[in-house]
């Protein structure tokens, strides 16, 4: 019998985002929701207003979120809510971070009612509770289960094109869209197991 990777183990983190936003993104890199504004690009936002307003105080929106897993509550919900389901995830190796400088989360920045603690990477990972994002059949109806599972890693500078590791899509359509948007320059993998 194989034992199963513990997530803290696995080798990237992700970043969902809609189709539309490749082209920007090519351009500019994975930028924080705070370096869009300030430069005025558009882009199709996926993210909940009223966890933004929230985020903002804490100066969270000058970094650029991803997740330590894929099929987080987070891309649940954006998903649920786009019936296009035109997204892909853009995997970059947890390595860089590390060596970028990047910071983590442990929980859900707004988890219980506390301001958010960004931890160095390698404290942020030792604070993750790992037990808890391994479960089998994660139950995001349990409050711990979530907010564990929304841990996050925050690049403080735009991620451009040469640090992604991979770009994934749910299917052959999204595939090819992506790849588009991309210009070809980083081919696209289908993987419809790592979105909900």
């Amino acid at each position: 019998m194989i034992e199963k990777k513990s997530n803290r183990d696995k080798a990237y983190v992700y970043h969902l985002t809609h189709i539309d936003n490749l082209p920007s993104i090519l351009s500019h890199g994975l930028c924080s929701r705070r370096g869009l504004q300030e430069r005025q690009h558009r882009f199709n936002d996926v993210a909940d207003q009223g966890i933004l307003s929230r985020r903002a105080p804490h100066g969270l929106d000058a970094y650029v979120p991803f997740h330590f897993i894929c099929r987080s509550p987070f891309d649940y919900r954006v998903m649920k809510s786009a019936p296009d389901r035109r997204f892909v995830l853009i995997a970059v190796h947890r390595s860089h971070a590390r060596e970028r400088g990047w910071r983590v989360l442990s929980r859900h920045p707004l988890a219980g009612g506390r301001p958010p603690e960004l931890l160095r990477w390698d404290e942020g990972i030792e604070a993750i509770d790992w037990e808890l994002m391994d479960q089998e059949r994660r139950d995001f109806d349990d409050y711990n289960t979530k907010m564990v599972c929304m841990a996050e890693a925050l690049s403080p500078e735009p991620v451009p094109l040469a640090f992604w590791a991979n770009v994934y899509a749910p299917n052959d359509q999204v595939k090819e869209e992506a790849e588009r948007a991309l210009l070809g320059l980083k081919s696209v993998k289908v993987f419809p197991n790592m979105f909900p």
